[in-house]
């Protein structure tokens, strides 16, 4: 996302929406993060965890 301080520089809206989306899914793991990055239409929080929810949904619709 272009941040060089990592989490550091994040917002605290931006981290409970990441922990939110963690909590739904705890099969979340930095390949997941990374896919969803790139399909992210825009390198923002909102888009990522837009596209970690879709991949979380994703996957349990194929477990099920």
């Amino acid at each position: 996302m272009g941040r060089k301080a990592g989490l550091a520089d994040l917002t605290a809206g931006e981290l409970e929406s990441l922990k939110k989306v963690y909590n739904q899914s705890l099969a979340i793991n930095r390949h997941l993060v990374k896919i969803a990055f790139e399909k992210a239409p825009y390198p923002t929080v909102p888009y990522v965890v837009r596209e970690l929810k879709y991949l979380i949904q994703k996957e349990k619709n194929h477990v099920s």
